[in-house]
């Protein structure tokens, strides 16, 4: 086969009616300026050949022409006279390359993908599965990220210095005008008749006559190719396209182009029939769907068209499976065209115009149009494998479509890319601006510069032929410049007394879509200010109008109500800027001293206002005034922020502190050990959800008692209130890095000392930092710093639940030892703390904070009491003047102790333990319970707790009975009262006693465990036995008496036995008066035992009364009153007596063997009653 010497592509351009319009593309594979056929000797050359043209018709569309055939008619194309002079300049212009090396068209493996974006697949419904080489997924964009299939691409061939000719003529044929003026390009129009020849389509192309120059290639195999266009229906006139051209040759026989023939059919208008165009929403071109971003700057209308089917005719040109099929692909090209949505107006993005001259050969003005081409990349830099097109083969950014934006280039410090350009693009006569809406649609043009023209209109109908999109802004305003921006770290000393904002600048091409005066000159007039703060050259944006001020405060690291960082918004408000962009905004500041920012009033206009004593963060955002159909989306209207932080103190901080119950200031708490764990109450706290602590811990009654939380050893705030602990050296602590927790080292910490509370409420929210670092400083009665602190930058979980941020709690613990030094008696303790504060400026402020508390003793008495000695103490004889009766005498139990009591505060105490009757008295065999001692009836008190203002208080008092102190000064001696509940008359008077004496405070304030020391006790106390009565009876023949016998009880029940052990005696007197007549004297008369005669009603639980009785005959009564030389009529009196049993009692106990038996107890002197006669 014959190397190919000339190549003829007939396309279609249009047809007016009556004749076929063409378009004939030659291109001589070798030398333009050697003989077409070297085999013929002095043939003439590509350049200089006069060419004859046969043109075949066929309107059979069974099949592709074949060669050969009767021509429908011939035409004489003779030399273009500026062929030659045009080759002959470019052989100078280029190293030309006379043996080119065989170039591999069609490398193996090669292949065409595309990713389709979101516009397209909606401009055409597109449902997947149409074909393997588009993508809709994340395939494009992995692909660009996945690393090079080689850690080190090949190095680049050398490149070779010399062109050969083919690639000179694909550079002359990006110019139609050049390709025309160097004899590649000849345009035919072929009259066809009848007109109706073509009605129903066909083919056309054109070869060499048989008597043309070159002619001899005919008989060549391989040496002319040839290449037809499908003819649409002519109908009507129109334009007409070729997209695909298909060879005439008997090979084409053997090939199937079912797949070509539709695509012939859709664009054989020559437009585009899938439009579809965007707008970038975000920062990347290759994101389709909002991901949070905005784009940093505008990237224009992104456009593409017909993806599907331009990835098809790519893949086609480079797969070399389809190289059989020899179909070249008719569009060289495409144009663009736009107008406003609603205008009849089409303006092309592909004008271009300028001298055309090639070498020294002027060629005139062109003013046309030029294309843009669609080309695939390998993403890895190598010659063979995936080549992927660019999702949007352009983008429209307001400026010409065919070369370079020159102003995006030089304004990134590049030449102008148009220099040396013959011709350039012409800028359209249509301004891209923000708030337009655009149309778009997509011309097709061939090799030869042929396509529909921008009067036309598209034919062939398709599902998206012009797109539509709205430019709207979606670049958000640059952040705003201060112009005086202060120390980033605030100097409270030197507070700014106002901002100065200018607008941010916004680039290019932005700004021009904006409609910004004379943008362009103002742009490169701020150039080499650009250059010089290394930034892009930029224009104060027009669309900002206003500054969004956010006031924040720097709030505590874990409160969820800060937004930024630690910083809390608590105000915001705007400002208008001048209306001459170029004009700063100046806003003045203003402080105020709050003591709570969620109170701050700000202002609408003037100077903002600040709060004193935080640190302030001022926020300052651009805003742009809204436009109908301007913005895309409202965020974009507002632009990054840039900030200032600045200080100021408090020039006034009282009302530190929150008024407060005097009560709840300060407390003390006293607590007395814990008791030991068990089992049981290890269980208990188990099921109560708190194994760490139980209800009798010193941890939990101090957290109970301050209205806290507590975690074992632990304590925090009630949930919603943030709580700050402080606390002195006396008590082993940590203290939580929030502040907000407070652990004790050891449940002994809390036991047997007084822990002061003292607790403040900060009258200031939390956003508040006016202290200096421990800042709180808290002093003793002896003016000695027990401890500092101040609220840090942290808050608690606790505290957050839900939060109170308008206040703190402070709370202060401080550990005062109650015990007296040696040699010192216990006293009460009156505490006097003082509060002071320092703040981080010098600001009016309160007075100190001074707190007193009066705390009882807790330190019992160490004496303990012992007596030596005991007696019964009476009162004085009584009697009445003729000595017939005497009262009853008043007894108590009186002891002596060893020593008087020490302390004058204290006194001597004592209570009954336990009592049983007497057994001599007592019925015989009587079983008493062993009894156990039972406790010191008092408060057990596990925690004490004192306020501020408390009354002094008994606890305890009650406990025990105090012993009545006697006159003697000596101070020993005391009487013992009767127990609680009995008087002289109880019965239970007949019992023994064991009594436990102490010596307790009386006389000052003192806790219940405190009060009494430690215990003496004392058995067999017997106090004086109730009064014995005598009941006399007398009648004409006898005087009677009857007396009760003593009656034990227990338990207030009798336990007297049926025969009482007791003997009672009677004495009768007979009254006497003294010789001198100054007194009277009583005369034993008679004695004799009473009997026991019966038994009375007993008012102890109805239990039987035994009496005894005894009778006095009138005779011997009148014999014993002779005997003592008494008259008949003297006054008589008796007396009882209550003799203790013993076992070998005397005949004459109160007589001749007085004393021999013990008396349990007499009467008064009882008178006997006269009787009438």
């Amino acid at each position: 086969m014959a190397t190919t010497r000339l190549v003829l592509l007939t396309y279609l351009e249009s047809w007016d009616g009556s004749s076929l319009n063409l378009n004939l593309l030659l291109i001589p594979r070798a030398s333009p300026l050697d003989p077409l056929d070297p085999a013929v000797p002095k043939s003439p050359s590509f350049a200089a050949a006069n060419f004859k043209f046969d043109i075949f018709l066929q309107t059979n569309l069974g099949d592709l022409p074949q060669p050969g055939g009767t021509a429908f008619t011939t035409i004489t194309s003779g030399p273009v006279s500026t062929a030659v002079p045009v080759f002959n300049a470019l052989a100078s212009q280029f190293p030309i390359d006379s043996n080119p090396p065989n170039v591999i068209i069609r490398p193996l493996g090669n292949s065409v993908q595309k990713h389709l974006p979101l516009s397209y697949q909606k401009a055409v419904n597109y449902a997947p599965g149409g074909s393997s080489l588009v993508f809709t997924d994340s395939t494009y964009a992995c692909a660009l990220k996945t690393p090079k299939s080689n850690a080190t691409p090949p190095a680049l061939p050398t490149q070779n210095p010399l062109i050969p000719w083919g690639k000179v003529i694909a550079i002359v044929l990006r110019n139609q005008s050049i390709a025309r003026a160097a004899g590649l390009i000849r345009s035919i129009s072929v009259p066809i008749s009848p007109i109706t020849l073509l009605k129903n389509g066909g083919f056309v192309y054109v070869t060499l006559n048989p008597t043309s120059d070159g002619a001899s290639l005919i008989s060549e195999t391989g040496a002319l190719n040839t290449y037809c266009s499908f003819i649409p229906q002519l109908t009507q006139a129109k334009d007409i396209f070729s997209p695909v051209l298909f060879p005439v040759s008997t090979a084409s026989a053997s090939q199937n182009y079912d797949n070509i023939f539709p695509e012939v059919e859709d664009y054989n208008d020559g437009w585009a029939k899938a439009v579809h165009c965007s707008q970038s929403q975000q920062i990347s071109p290759f994101n389709d769907t909002p991901d949070g971003t905005r784009p940093r700057s505008e990237l224009g209308i992104r456009l593409g068209w017909d993806d599907e089917q331009v990835t098809t005719w790519m893949n086609r040109q480079l797969d070399s499976t389809q190289a059989p099929l020899d179909v070249p692909l008719g569009v060289a090209g495409y144009r663009i065209d736009t107008r406003l949505t609603g205008s009849t107006t089409w303006h092309s993005l592909n004008s271009a115009a300028g001298e055309l001259a090639v070498g020294n050969i002027d060629l005139g003005p062109f003013n046309g149009e030029l294309d843009i081409e669609t080309h695939p990349n390998q993403l890895d830099a190598q010659i063979t494998g995936t080549f992927w097109l660019p999702i949007y083969f352009t983008a429209w950014t307001g400026r010409t479509l065919v070369n370079k934006d020159d102003i995006a280039v030089q304004l990134v410090g590049g030449p102008d890319p148009t220099l040396g350009l013959a011709v350039k693009g012409v800028v359209p006569d249509i301004q891209l601006l923000y708030g337009n809406s655009y149309d778009f649609r997509v011309r097709l043009m061939d090799h030869t510069g042929g396509g529909p023209t921008l009067t036309g209109s598209p034919i062939v109908p398709g599902p998206s032929p012009i797109a539509t999109i709205p430019f709207q802004r979606w670049v958000p305003p640059q952040p705003l410049t201060i112009n005086n921006p202060p120390p980033a770290q605030p100097d409270p000393t030197n507070v700014p007394k106002s901002v100065s904002l200018s607008r941010g600048l916004l680039e290019y091409p932005a700004v021009v879509c904006t409609g910004f005066p004379n943008a362009i000159n103002a742009l490169f007039a701020d150039l080499p200010a650009a250059i010089a703060a290394n930034r892009h050259p930029g224009l104060p944006d027009p669309d900002v109008t206003q500054v969004l001020i956010t006031i924040e405060v720097q709030g505590l690291t874990q409160d969820p109500e800060a937004t930024d960082g630690t910083f809390i918004p608590i105000v915001i408000t705007t400002r208008n800027f001048p209306s001459d962009p170029s004009q700063p905004l100046i806003v003045p500041i203003s402080w105020t001293d709050i003591s709570d920012v969620s109170g701050l009033i700000e202002p609408t206009s003037g100077a903002i206002l600040l709060p004193t004593s935080r640190l302030i963060r001022i926020v300052f955002n651009p805003v742009c005034q809204s436009k109908p159909s301007y913005f895309g989306a409202i965020d974009v209207q507002t632009g990054p922020r840039c900030f200032v932080t600045v200080r100021k103190e408090a020039s006034n901080e009282t009302n530190l502190f929150l008024p407060s119950l005097p009560s709840n200031t300060i407390r003390g708490l006293y607590m007395q050990p814990e008791a030991p764990v068990t089992i049981a109450s290890q269980a208990a706290a188990q099921l109560a959800g708190t194994p760490n602590q139980g209800p009798t811990d010193n941890a939990t009654q101090a957290a109970a008692a301050l209205g806290l939380l507590n975690d074992g050893l632990t304590l925090r705030s009630m949930h919603g209130e943030r709580v700050v602990f402080g606390c002195s050296a006396s008590l082993r602590h940590t203290i939580g890095p929030d502040l907000a927790s407070i652990r004790f080292d050891t449940p002994g910490e809390l036991a047997l000392k007084w822990i002061i509370a003292i607790e403040l409420t900060l009258n200031r929210d939390w956003t508040w930092d006016g202290l200096a670092m421990d800042g709180i400083i808290v002093t003793n009665s002896n003016n000695t710093v027990v401890g500092q602190f101040s609220p840090n930058r942290n808050v608690s979980d606790d505290a957050l639940n839900p939060p109170n941020r308008t206040q703190t709690q402070l709370i202060f613990f401080d550990a005062v030892d109650p015990k007296p030094a040696n040699g010192i008696f216990p006293q009460e303790l009156n505490l006097k703390y003082t509060v002071t504060y320092q703040f981080t400026g010098t600001p009016e402020a309160d007075s100190p904070v001074i707190l007193t508390l009066t705390l009882p003793v807790t330190t019992p008495p160490t004496q303990t009491p012992k007596i030596i000695s005991a007696g019964i103490a009476m009162s004085s004889y009584q009697r009445d003047p003729g000595y017939t009766t005497t009262t009853a005498r008043a007894r108590a139990l009186w002891i002596e102790l060893e020593s008087p009591v020490a302390d004058p505060n204290d006194t001597y105490f004592a209570r009954v333990l336990r009592y049983a009757p007497d057994p001599i008295l007592a019925t015989t065999g009587l079983s008493l319970p062993q009894v156990p001692d039972a406790p010191l009836a008092i408060d057990p008190e596990p925690i004490r707790v004192i306020r501020l203002g408390q009354v002094p208080d008994e606890s305890g008092l009650s406990a025990m009975q105090e012993l009545i102190p006697s006159d003697d000064p000596s101070g020993l001696f005391w009487q013992l009262p009767l127990p609680p509940g009995l008087t002289s008359d109880s019965p239970e008077l007949f019992s023994f006693f064991t009594y436990e004496l102490r010596v307790g405070h009386a006389k000052i304030w003192s806790t219940a465990q405190g009060r009494f020391g430690r215990p003496y006790q004392v058995t067999g106390v017997q106090h004086p036995a109730p009064t014995l009565l005598c009941d006399v009876l007398r009648t004409h023949t006898a005087i009677s008496v009857s007396l009760p016998y003593a009656q034990p009880v227990l338990n207030g029940v009798s336990v007297q036995p049926t025969n009482p052990r007791s003997t009672l005696w009677v004495m009768l007197y007979a009254q006497a008066e003294q010789l001198d007549g100054q007194d009277s004297r009583n005369v034993l008369l008679a004695r004799q035992v009473a009997v026991t005669f019966g038994k009375g009603n007993d008012k102890l639980q109805g239990t039987i009364a035994r009496f005894a009785t005894t009778a006095f005959t009138a005779t011997s009564v009148q014999q014993a009153l002779s005997a003592w030389g008494f008259n008949s009529g003297a006054t008589l009196s008796v007396l009882g007596v209550e003799m203790l049993p013993q076992e070998a009692p005397p005949g004459d106990p109160l007589g001749a063997n007085l004393g021999g038996q013990r008396i349990l107890r007499t009467s008064p002197l009882t008178p006997v009653p006269h009787i009438c006669d």
